[in-house]
Parts: structure tokens; sequence; C-alpha cells
């Protein structure tokens, strides 16, 4: 018997089931994402990504209007408190388990240069803006990184400057091309992925030479 009426393609058949595969992960209601709690048998509190506020609290018949769908992963820009801003490419791993929505077991975060960064960022503001998609434009980040920065303008799209004046470009976790100094066209590899690269820089109106 199912422990309650839903129309999810798996039913939670118990309490139990239900806080297994939903307490602490996050998830998306009303499109945007909350860490979620399943507090009791009869309550579920979304609280912001950080975990820092309570933000709603809505009767557990309607988890059915938490979106467990996946969550789409790409670039953010991680602000840690007194440091430069990071770059970091979330992916998604193999070890799922029985979690649904985003949580440390199913995710992973890399630097531009692929080092591996703890699955904590998950639950920071810098986090929930890359989901909500909330980044400078190129010119700001160009503007911003300096002379040695990084930024990411998209989930898509990230910069990264050198100290001789070139400008890397990466696409979808890879570094395909790269500016020149006091050029504004964008070179692209030429590989098997140069037609992803332009893809996803024609949506920004971005010049590729």
């Amino acid at each position: 018997m199912e422990y309650f009426e839903t129309e999810v393609p798996c039913p939670y058949t118990t309490f139990k089931d239900l806080s297994d595969r939903l307490h602490g992960t996050i998830c998306k209601y009303g499109n945007v994402p909350y860490h979620i709690r399943v507090e009791s048998e009869t309550e579920i509190s979304l609280w912001s990504v950080d975990q820092r506020k309570l933000l709603k609290v809505i009767p557990v018949e309607e988890v059915d209007d938490i979106d467990v769908q996946s969550i789409e992963l790409g670039y953010m820009n991680y602000e840690a408190s007194g440091q430069s801003n990071v770059v970091l490419y979330g992916r998604r791993t193999v070890k799922r388990q029985w979690k649904q929505g985003l949580s440390y077991n199913n995710t992973l975060f890399e630097t531009l240069d692929g080092q591996k960064k703890h699955s904590e960022v998950l639950n920071t503001v810098s986090f929930e803006n890359s989901v909500l998609g909330i980044f400078p434009t190129f010119s700001e980040a160009l503007t911003l990184i300096g002379k040695e920065g990084e930024y990411a303008i998209s989930q898509e799209v990230a910069v990264k400057a050198l100290p001789v004046g070139v400008i890397l470009m990466y696409v979808r976790g890879k570094n395909l091309g790269w500016i020149a100094p006091k050029d504004d066209k964008i070179n692209l590899q030429d590989n098997s992925m140069r037609w992803v690269a332009e893809r996803s820089l024609s949506k920004y109106n971005l010049k590729v030479a």
C-alpha cells in the first residue's frame, strides 16, 4: 500500500522511504532551487540552498510539486570569503544511490585546471546563482578578471586571463579557444568540439575568428 496518493513514477511507500530519498537534497519547487528537509510525517520544509533561511513549509501531500528531475549543472562562480573568484564546473557522478535531486553523493565540482573540489559548494549562494542563471555579462567578466582572474558568464561558458594577456575560453568543461591580446575575436581550436563551442558562444553574440 502506498504511503499516500502521489503521481511520481516511483511512489513513496513509507515515511522512511520519503525521508531517505528527499531529505537533505536540492530540488526545485516552483522553478526555484531549495534545500529539502523532511521534518515529519506531515510537513516538508524548503530552505534556502545555503540552509540559512527557512522559506516555505508544505504539507507532505504536496510532494508532487517538488521537481525531483535533475537540475542542470555547469559552471559557477565560487566566491569564498576573502578569496578571489574561482570558476567551478559541476558534474553528476554515477553514484546516485537512492537520493533524488542533488546531494553530496551524486555531484562533483572541478576547477578549470581539473582539480576536484569538495561538494560542500553545493550548499552555497554561489551554486544557487548558477542554477538561477545569475552571471556577469561577457564584457563585465573581462573587466572582473583583470590580468589573472577567471569568471563564468553562464553554465556553459567561462573565461580565464593569463599574465601574458591571453584570455582562455572554456566551454562545457573544456578549454576550446582563446582571445589574443588587443583582439576581440575568439580563436577556436580546430577539433571535434569546435561545433559545440560555436553553438554555445553564438548565444552571447561573441565574435569567432
